[in-house]
Parts: structure tokens; C-alpha cells; sequence
């Protein structure tokens, strides 16, 4: 199954702090799993011996995780990578030392969801265009890789939107859907679009 590649540019901060945008992100990634891997990679300030070691947590767990990160110094958002991936293997997400958010999935209606979220935002939202060799996420891009998204539904061969009234267009497709733990498509897109009602009712 292949793999696909997307990026999100997340307008820098001074302080470290965590932008709104990943956030806001971080509701997704909640809604979509159970448990969670975290590690702290790239010049985060914790000890050689803590650096990519596996921290396995539950979803719920993300943001307090990453507060109490940085409130210790460990992680300063735009200076560190972070490296977070869902339990079941259906996706990796990277929060760049360059303020980007880098995402490693095969599950296109997750990665559909996180797509249309960052638009919504106004973010600048990018494709790797070789889905079936996706870079190293913590390596630089060669010239003329990536592709500017501008509709989560216009990209090939993505399967175009779905007709769902209530949720936020999803693809359909699903027969590309499998990943290591066994979801109900139906529950899981519920799930995503709650998410994303939630946090624009925030905004």
C-alpha cells in the first residue's frame, strides 16, 4: 500500500511555544487512535540516552505530553523534532525543526481530514510527489519534489469526495483503508469530522 507524504508550513514563533495550528492538529491525531508513540529526536534537550527511544501513551495524552515538554525545556517548538506516530501504525506525524508539520500516512481519509483542517487555516499545504518512495520526513527535499495542495479532492490518484452531507467530505475509496488495527470507516470519518467541528466552534 503506498504511502503518501504531506507537509504543512506553520508560521514561526519566537518563544517555542506550540503554534495554535498544531494545536489545533493535535485533535485530529486524538480522535484518530488510541495510543500513541512519542520521541524526541533532533536537538531536543534531553539526554542521548532519552533521544528517539520509543514513549508509548494514550491519544488522550498527546498535548499534556508535549506541554509538560516544553514547559521542561526538553522541546522548544521550531528549533526540535519531535516524532509522533499512532500506535497502530497508521500514521507518523513530525513536528519540524523548522516549524513544518511533516505526515507519513497510507490512510486517505485521515490524511484528507488533516489536509482540508490545514487549508481551512489558510496554511500552505504540500505533497510529496513520489507517494510510492516517500523521503526520510527529517531529510531535506530536493528541488521541485513538492506540490502545492490546493483541494484535498483534486488530487490524483487520490479517489475523488464523497457526497456525505454532514461530514467534511472525505474521500471515498476506503477499499485502501486497512491499516494495522481493524476500524469501523464509518465510526473512524464520525470521529474526524467531530474533531474538526469542535475545533473550528473553538476558533
Amino acid at each position: 500500500m503506498p504511502k503518501y507524504v504531506i507537509c504543512a508550513e506553520i508560521p514561526e514563533r519566537d518563544d517555542g511555544q506550540l503554534p495554535a495550528e498544531v494545536a489545533s492538529t493535535l485533535m485530529l491525531l486524538q480522535a484518530s487512535t488510541e495510543s500513541v508513540i512519542a520521541e524526541y529526536g533532533w536537538e531536543c534537550r534531553v539526554p542521548d540516552s532519552q533521544r528517539r527511544v520509543p514513549l508509548a501513551m494514550s491519544s488522550a495524552a498527546i498535548a499534556g505530553f508535549i506541554d509538560q515538554a516544553i514547559a521542561d525545556g526538553a522541546f522548544v517548538y521550531g528549533s526540535c523534532d519531535l516524532h509522533l506516530a499512532a500506535g497502530d501504525g497508521d500514521w507518523e506525524f513530525l513536528l519540524c525543526h523548522e516549524s513544518d508539520l511533516h505526515c507519513v500516512s497510507s490512510n486517505l481519509v485521515f490524511l484528507s481530514a488533516a489536509i482540508r483542517h490545514w487549508l481551512s487555516m489558510g496554511l500552505v499545504v504540500m505533497r510529496w510527489l513520489a507517494p510510492t518512495s516517500p523521503p526520510d520526513p527529517t531529510s531535506e527535499a530536493a528541488p521541485g519534489t513538492w506540490q502545492a495542495i490546493e483541494n484535498a479532492s483534486e488530487i490524483e490518484p487520490w479517489p475523488k469526495a464523497d457526497a456525505d452531507s454532514d461530514s467534511p467530505n472525505f474521500p471515498a475509496g476506503l477499499g485502501q483503508f486497512e491499516s494495522g488495527q481493524s476500524k469501523n470507516a464509518a465510526e473512524y470519518r464520525s470521529k474526524l469530522a467531530k474533531a474538526l467541528r469542535v475545533e473550528r466552534s473553538a476558533r
